[in-house]
């Protein structure tokens, strides 16, 4: 008789559990308020930028800076220049300007100090202002075009450079190795090709 009940409840819930497989309670529109299956994807992923959330927008790369970032870099001038700068920047739009692409714009302030060696020697200065727009496109690589502003100050040498303002536009890429770090590599007029490290 107790094996014959056990037997009877065994039946029952393999049933129960057949049904509930077949024809899934959660379903979109009787899911709880706040919880969606769009979501729930995203989190078993495990990667923010790797799958879309509810509003078709990405979740953010585990590479941007949360508040600021600072970089360090070596410089070479277009100008018979060598140097070093270094930037601080900070996010403007965190969730960037284009629906279903993981970017941000930016803001990124600093200045590079160059030595001139030819065709006359002297130190120079050389501050900047940009807007930056980032885009995330893997987890360890981000993409970015940069416009501003350089404010130039040069030896002063007839026929060579003074003090003027001139438009800044930059390309660079950044190499992620952690959360925080990344190899820079940058392209930028009038302030030249840039390596360095964000921190």
């Amino acid at each position: 008789m107790q094996a014959t009940r056990s037997k009877t409840w065994a039946v029952c819930g393999v049933a129960i559990l057949s049904a509930a497989i077949a024809s899934p309670a959660w379903a979109d529109d009787e899911l709880p308020s706040g919880f969606s299956t769009a979501n729930s994807s995203a989190t078993l992923l495990g990667g923010a930028g790797l799958a879309q959330g509810q509003n078709g927008s990405f979740g953010e790369s585990p590479n941007r800076f949360a508040n600021f970032r600072f970089e360090l870099h070596v410089a070479f001038g277009w100008y018979g220049a060598v140097g070093a700068g270094g930037r601080f920047e900070f996010p403007l739009v965190r969730q960037g300007l284009i629906q279903g692409v993981d970017d941000e714009l930016a803001l990124s302030i600093g200045a590079e100090v160059f030595y001139f060696y030819g065709p006359y020697l002297g130190l120079g200065v050389t501050p900047l202002l940009a807007l930056q727009w980032n885009f995330y496109v893997g987890p360890s690589v981000s993409l970015f075009p940069e416009l501003g502003l350089a404010f130039i100050f040069g030896p002063q040498r007839e026929r060579y450079w003074g003090a003027f303002v001139a438009p800044y536009l930059g390309f660079g890429v950044r190499f992620h190795f952690t959360d925080r770090n990344a190899l820079l590599l940058r392209a930028s007029w009038p302030a030249g090709l840039q390596l360095g490290i964000t921190f």
